[in-house]
């Protein structure tokens, strides 16, 4: 759990710092989070990686690239020891530290968001450029383009469901406007719970939540597929608040796998399972990545 609220409750004030320029060749680059590794990867680009962070799981090649710590307090000694021409980063608490770090021992970094969808986007282009990928990245804007219009399109007509987005229980946080999950709410035909916030994860209360009464909870508390156990604590946690309609209708969902908290090249799929949740009698109930918690 804490490596969901890690990823997810973090501000992106940072600019990039230190960008290759046109004429650098970008050969050997360390990522320091999933979302940039699977990027790289996606982009046919994976040569270029010589170092991840801890975290980094996927695609399975992703294991045999050396580790160089957490995205929060990366270990500076092994990425210099790989001699990279390039740093990504992603924004989180640690950031603007670990780059002034980098910067005074000459390595160059850049950071890259992709709070929102067209954030990840625009990190593709980043990316794709530096690393002379430009038409990957172009053909992965036109996939996401794409499956949003398809999927927006069908759903125009439909009733805006409410729904919440939940990333963890205690302290409770949820997902706010312009963030990714506000995006997969958003063009999957709902609409999102948190209209207003100072922040994009607010922390509510469980009494704020009965107030709101989502007509679906996505219970996205765990980084990866719920286990028995947790599956049984999300069923617990949801059982004692029937009033809620979400609750009281058998519409409180898990993700499986890590899918939901790595924006990437699987965005495209994350946006099929967002509308057949949302949606089912438009697009068919989801099994495979997706499963309702019965709180009964």
């Amino acid at each position: 759990m804490k490596r969901t609220i890690t990823l997810v409750l973090t501000a992106a004030f940072f600019a990039m710092t230190s960008v290759a320029g046109a004429d650098d060749t970008v050969r050997r680059v360390v990522s320091l989070a999933p979302a940039i590794t699977e990027i790289i990867y996606s982009l046919g680009a994976e040569d270029v990686l010589v170092g991840v962070s801890d975290y980094c799981d996927y695609p399975p090649a992703a294991f045999t690239k050396e580790k160089v710590g957490g995205f929060i307090n990366p270990n500076l000694e092994k990425i210099v020891s790989l001699s990279p021409d390039m740093v990504i980063l992603s924004p989180n608490s640690g950031t603007q530290q670990i780059q002034s770090r980098l910067d005074r021992l000459g390595v160059k970094n850049t950071v890259v968001s992709f709070y929102t969808i067209e954030e990840l986007i625009d990190a593709y282009k980043v990316i794709g450029k530096m690393l002379g990928k430009e038409q990957e990245a172009i053909a992965f804007e036109n996939t996401v383009r794409g499956r949003m219009k398809s999927i927006s399109s069908r759903v125009q007509e439909a009733a805006s469901p409410l729904v919440l987005f939940v990333r963890s229980h205690e302290p409770l946080y949820v997902a706010g406007c312009g963030t990714y999950e506000d995006d997969l709410i958003t063009v999957a035909g709902g609409k999102q719970c948190i209209v207003e916030s100072a922040v994009r994860y607010p922390q509510y209360n469980i009494e704020e939540i009965i107030r709101l009464n989502p007509a679906i909870i996505i219970d996205a508390t765990f980084y990866e597929t719920p286990d028995f156990l947790q599956r049984r604590l999300i069923r617990d946690f949801w059982s004692s608040v029937k009033s809620i309609d979400a609750v009281a209708n058998g519409q409180v969902y898990i993700i499986k796998t890590d899918i939901h908290s790595v924006p990437g090249p699987r965005t495209p799929l994350m946006l099929d399972i967002m509308a057949q949740i949302v949606h089912p009698e438009i697009f068919g109930e989801e099994t495979t990545y997706s499963e309702r918690i019965i709180t009964e």
